[in-house]
């Protein structure tokens, strides 16, 4: 096995507080594996979205940040029949980013003899719903079980998306393509250890990534990591490659493993949910690092 070394700035605890889902949006049954703003409402993939996806107010945000209550969703219909059947080994979606009147998704498929699969979906994204219109494949950097594209994120001219495990790739590699899926680059990434699960949307050139580790991952991983933990990594992302800045920000450590798939910017801070380990749990952590001390490894 391998251990991929990194320089990392370690930072305290970041303060969190809790924003509760009311039922049944809190089952965790739905799996939810991404955030993202449309139009100043907060939209929640989850991971089999039905006919419609769960939408929260920004007021509603601010609101229960201000006063704990339960938030409760209303629904935006969802449609991608047009595109399902191109899916092979459908095993449901991994992010969801949005511009304008156009979204962009990323599905993870597994053929029933094996070998993983990828896609970027895109479509038309208004107030009377999403539609999924087109499907493209894009080729993984390894072949590795239940691993495939996680997180993406929009520059100026490219949808940039990440292979979840890009630290045990040969050759890392992320894709630059073009708005209207015609053109497809790879582009370099930095080796980054364990998993990046989302993105959020760029600001200056930089982005905010869920960097995660569970320890039943340690051999598929190739790392000899011993606990539990997530963080926030920053990377600095554009055509020429992607890169960790070397600002970190520590979200657990230790105890249980928190799957947080989800995450998107929101007032000095940022907004993250948790697929379905050990609940689903959507937290807003502000952005107020403490003390800084550098580490080789978490």
């Amino acid at each position: 096995m391998r251990f991929l070394p990194v320089l990392l700035f370690l930072v305290g605890f970041l303060p969190a507080q809790e924003l509760r889902l009311a039922p049944p949006y809190n089952d965790t049954g739905l799996e939810y594996s991404g955030l993202a703003w449309h139009r100043g409402q907060l939209v929640l993939l989850p991971q089999y979205p039905k006919d419609s996806l769960p939408v929260l107010e920004r007021a509603d945000l601010h609101q229960a940040l201000r006063a704990p209550r339960l938030l409760h969703p209303r629904t935006l219909p969802f449609d991608d029949a047009k595109i399902r059947h191109q899916l092979a080994g459908y095993e449901g979606y991994e992010a969801i980013a949005f511009e304008g009147d156009r979204f962009y998704a990323l599905v993870e498929g597994r053929l029933l003899f094996g070998g993983m699969r990828g896609y970027l979906v895109t479509g038309r994204a208004d107030s009377s719903g999403i539609v999924a219109e087109t499907c493209l494949p894009l080729p993984l950097p390894e072949d590795v079980s239940n691993y495939a594209f996680e997180a993406l994120t929009l520059g100026p001219e490219a949808v940039y998306v990440l292979y979840e495990a890009n630290g045990i790739a040969k050759t890392p590699f992320a894709y630059a393509v073009s708005r209207d899926l015609a053109t497809v680059t790879k582009i370099p990434i930095a080796a980054i250890p364990f998993r990046v699960t989302d993105l959020t949307a760029l600001e200056g050139g930089r982005a905010w990534a869920l960097n995660t580790f569970w320890t039943g991952d340690r051999k598929k991983l190739q790392v000899q990591q011993r606990e539990n933990f997530a963080q926030l990594l920053e990377l600095e992302v554009g055509r020429r490659g992607i890169h960790p800045t070397g600002r970190t920000l520590e979200i657990n450590r230790r105890g249980p493993s928190y799957n947080w798939e989800g995450i998107t910017a929101f007032e000095k801070g940022v907004i993250i949910i948790t697929d379905t380990y050990p609940a689903t749990i959507m937290r807003y952590l502000e952005l107020t690092p403490g003390t800084e001390k550098s580490s080789e490894r978490p």
